[in-house]
């Protein structure tokens, strides 16, 4: 059973490397029988599609300056934006309690009841209310639909994640909002009147509300975090192996096949 929380931080870094980053990650928490927390950003705009969310005909991402790839966890579409949201994964065996205790559905709730916990910490009014609707429709925008592991601050929605899991472990990515501009996502997305409506007021950036100091966060989330799974937090950056890895993946994430195919691709890759 794992005994450690590997905490690694990294600053805002290319988005393909981020998404391969992950992936290793993953196996290197297979193999290594420790868990593994991750705070990022990105360097540049990003769409991240979900590893099943069919490439649509007609892509409704606007510039071409947006680098485009996929994710391997599922769930929808998402637009990361450089220094507006703080991303984190976690990375958790099988061998480890919480993986045996959990579904997808209760073990991504738990995680995000974690991370609401860290802002109820900070001043912030939050709380991961799980489910709450039958509604089963995916809009093609993540951030406007409803997940086990969404976070609202006052109501409106500051986080969401999506998770990926087999036999061997999981991997959940989630993005916390820390400043949004709905102007920009719809310079990015073209939307219906419905959905600039949603992105509009139902989604908003914790900094509109109370300033956050993002170390304290990143600290508020770690305690959160290591104390959901009962163990002893280990800051590293030098996960070497895990990083040659990453280096080598990232040409996946670059790679048209995996954009339009996502999971019949990736399939052949691992």
């Amino acid at each position: 059973m794992a005994r450690e929380l590997i905490v690694r931080i990294d600053g805002p870094l290319d988005p393909y490397y981020n998404m391969a980053f992950d992936e290793a990650m993953l196996y290197y928490t297979i193999k290594e029988k420790v868990a593994i927390l991750r705070f990022y950003m990105w360097s540049q705009k990003t769409v991240t599609l979900g590893r099943r969310q069919p490439y649509p005909s007609v892509p409704p991402w606007k510039s071409i300056q947006v680098a485009v790839t996929r994710r391997i966890t599922g769930g929808s579409s998402l637009l990361h934006v450089p220094r507006k949201e703080l991303t984190y994964s976690i990375a958790i065996p099988s061998t480890h309690s919480f993986y045996k205790k959990h579904n997808i559905v209760s073990s991504a709730h738990e995680l995000a009841k974690s991370i609401a916990r860290a802002l109820t910490g900070l001043g912030f009014n939050a709380h991961a209310p799980g489910i709450t609707s039958q509604d089963t429709s995916r809009p093609y925008i993540c951030l406007l639909g409803s997940g086990s592991a969404d976070i609202y601050v006052e109501g409106k929605k500051v986080s969401g994640a999506a998770q990926y899991r087999e036999r061997r472990g999981l991997l959940q990515h989630g993005v916390i909002l820390l400043d949004y501009d709905h102007y920009e996502w719809t310079s990015v997305y073209k939307v219906d009147s419905k959905d600039e409506d949603a992105l509009m007021n139902k989604i908003t950036g914790l900094r509109s509300i109370e300033d956050v100091d993002l170390s304290s966060l990143i600290e508020e989330i770690i305690v959160q975090l290591s104390g959901l799974l009962d163990l002893e937090v280990s800051y590293s950056n030098d996960l070497v192996k895990l990083v040659h890895e990453s280096m080598k993946l990232s040409n996946n994430y670059r790679d048209p096949r995996w954009v339009i195919q996502g999971e019949k691709f990736w399939a052949l890759t691992i």
